[in-house]
């Protein structure tokens, strides 16, 4: 989905963002003829693909969505917390090895907010990931899910940290572009910052 997930090949343990939403979906009755036919080429196109998100038509589908938002009393979800994880899943055993609440509230003493960002993992056994309300990127123990740094951010982070380094022996850099997302509720920003 979305956030995607972080693969170590080496140990064979995959780093996945879980969300755990109570969501209210509702439903646009579509005309009969959309089922009746198709067109087989819903998304192989940019315009199809297009008419097919905002319309619903050429699927083969009776309804379409048109309003997807999470349930919630006063803006608080109907699920106590934590919403948000972050998990390390063996995938050899399919064992949780580990998995820790991603996101902090502090002002509602809240650990475990919803988040949808990617993370990125290091050769050096460091995982990244922001991607919840809090504004901030999180910096994790590969191994055990510790917190090792959290860095403060001006806006949502909702697109996945990148590492490179100019020349094979130089200095590595972490970018992360916090841009917010309206839906989410994160505040918006247009950054690009280097660590």
């Amino acid at each position: 989905n979305w956030s995607g997930a972080a693969y170590n090949p080496e140990s064979n343990i995959l780093y996945i963002p879980v969300n755990t939403d109570v969501m209210v979906q509702g439903l646009k009755k579509l005309p009969a003829s959309n089922f009746n036919k198709t067109n087989a080429k819903v998304l192989r196109t940019s315009p199809s693909a297009a008419w097919w998100a905002l319309t619903g038509r050429g699927t083969g589908l009776r309804y379409s969505m048109i309003d997807r938002r999470p349930f919630t009393v006063d803006g608080i979800p109907c699920k106590c917390p934590p919403w948000g994880w972050m998990v390390a899943v063996n995938l050899n055993s399919g064992v949780i090895v580990w998995r820790k609440p991603s996101g902090e509230d502090t002002l509602k003493n809240i650990k475990g907010l919803n988040g949808y960002c990617p993370p990125l993992l290091t050769a050096g056994g460091v995982l990244f990931h922001g991607g919840t309300r809090d504004q901030r990127l999180y910096a994790y123990d590969a191994k055990n899910g510790d917190v090792l740094a959290k860095y403060d951010l001006p806006a949502g982070l909702h697109a996945g940290p990148i590492t490179y380094k100019l020349k094979p022996d130089g200095k590595q850099y972490l970018v992360v572009a916090p841009g917010g997302h309206t839906i989410l509720g994160s505040k918006l920003g247009d950054y690009i910052i280097a660590y």
